[in-house]
């Protein structure tokens, strides 16, 4: 009975498969997307909105010459697709353009490369978008802009101590508005559950972070939204970043020296509080970070700081890794996950990231800046 249902099996894969080589049998196009651009040279590709594990593999293939100022996209998907427009230029150089949604069918599209401008675009996600979805964050989008004018105008004045205020009042700000988009998207996903322009925004915002507001989003979804495969790679990635939200202890996670010993590691207990600072040697962020973090580290050290630095440079990256220590003298410790494996699973997905630990383990705060951090540190140690 057992092998009637194994050849059966094979059958069904041999009918859903070429017979050459095993191919998959490749889908009709069921949407095309033509389009113009200011360059005669090039090719148009897809550009993810974060990180790859969202789309299907073949959609992220999909490219175009251009030719004459023009070229054409086309394949299948499933549901509306949310991505950049990557224009590379014939050194390879490459420029993306503002975000667009892509439905089912024929859409005409006009890219300028220099402004990252998109017009032209007409279906039914790019219209509720602009007739319904995006008039609800104008208010906040207006602030957004009111603040950074306020940051840039102090931080023209070159005063230290003004500075370091104006970057704590630039963060507190910031994190309201930030909240007030995830309300937003909350409200809206309530009354629109088959929305994807939801869908699309909480993938976005997901590398910064997982919050907890994120499942109550995720919760409102219909299951035609759910069941998608951007959908569930969504629910895969809540699942991971609910790992380490605010409240729980750190995980134990496996990583390595510098000179590659793997151990597990436990971070409770190092410190009455403990930075976990995720980085990578070639990311200017992160080190750009580094002046303050080693002010910080050098006055509350011997008052029961610490910080573990945790890298993900790739193993090809070590000599890079090795002197970034190095050449910026950082001197707390320091662990590397080699490819950023572990930190995969983790759900984290841009850098720097950080959590702050108590002495138990327990996550109190994460993606702190330096200045917020003195502040903390100031108060409690």
């Amino acid at each position: 009975m057992k092998n009637k249902v194994v050849i059966s099996a094979l059958f069904a894969i041999l009918l859903s498969t070429c017979n050459i080589g095993f191919c998959q049998k490749k889908l009709p196009d069921n949407f095309i997307l033509n389009g113009t651009i200011n360059s005669d040279f090039g090719t148009v590709n897809i550009g993810p909105l974060s990180d790859t594990s969202f789309y299907p593999k073949s959609f992220l293939k999909i490219k175009a010459v251009i030719k004459n100022g023009k070229f054409t996209l086309k394949g299948n998907i499933k549901s509306p697709q949310c991505f950049y427009l990557e224009y590379k230029n014939s050194t390879g150089q490459g420029r993306l353009s503002d975000l667009i949604y892509i439905d089912k069918g024929i859409q005409n599209v006009s890219y300028k490369v220099e402004t990252k401008g998109i017009s032209g675009l007409v279906n039914k996600t790019t219209n509720e978008n602009q007739n319904l979805y995006r008039p609800l964050f104008k208010l906040n989008s207006e602030k957004f802009i009111a603040l950074e004018i306020h940051y840039d105008s102090i931080h023209r004045i070159g005063n230290d101590s003004l500075s370091k205020l104006n970057e704590i009042y630039y963060n507190s700000v910031a994190s309201t508005l930030y909240q007030k988009i995830d309300s937003i998207n909350l409200e809206y996903v309530s009354a629109h559950p088959n929305t994807y322009l939801v869908l699309w925004n909480v993938i976005r915002e997901i590398p910064w972070g997982y919050e907890p507001i994120y499942d109550s989003i995720y919760s409102k979804f219909s299951n035609e939204i759910k069941n998608t495969y951007a959908g569930q790679a969504l629910k895969r990635r809540l699942d991971k970043g609910r790992i380490t939200k605010i409240g729980n202890p750190f995980p134990f996670i496996q990583l390595s020296s510098i000179e590659g010993k793997a151990s597990r590691l436990n971070f409770s207990g190092i410190a009455t509080y403990t930075l976990l600072d995720f980085w990578y040697s070639h990311c200017g962020p992160c080190k750009a970070q580094f002046p303050k973090l080693i002010k910080t580290y050098s006055t509350f050290h011997n008052k029961g700081f610490e910080i573990a630095g945790i890298s993900v440079d790739k193993k090809t990256d070590l000599n890079d890794y090795a002197n970034a220590i190095k050449n910026n003298d950082l001197t707390w410790m320091h662990y590397w996950d080699i490819n950023g494996v572990v930190t995969k699973k983790l759900g984290i997905g841009v850098y720097p990231s950080n959590y702050l630990l108590d002495k138990t383990g327990k996550i109190i705060a994460k993606n702190i800046s330096p200045d917020d951090l003195e502040v903390f540190l100031t108060k409690n140690l």
